[in-house]
């Protein structure tokens, strides 16, 4: 799921705040992701969030969020 990035977002880029189960907006430079947050996953190294949405999860690098946000219930 993923949509074009708006300019009256706010950004944030505080990790630890997140909770499991709840949705969540990651925008990055190429996009935006929608989901549920899964948990953190490091592969190589590299640190990323997971989401889950509709079509699958994404695993999104931590150095390419530029804003992650909550989604009101």
């Amino acid at each position: 799921m993923s949509a074009p990035h708006t300019a009256h977002e706010t950004t944030s880029l505080d990790f630890n705040h997140l909770e499991r189960g709840e949705t969540y907006r990651a925008i990055t430079h190429a996009e935006t992701t929608v989901g549920e947050y899964l948990g953190i996953e490091t592969l190589h190294g590299t640190w990323a969030i997971l989401l889950r949405h509709g079509t699958g999860t994404d695993s999104i690098p931590l150095s390419c969020v530029t804003s992650i946000l909550p989604l009101a219930a």
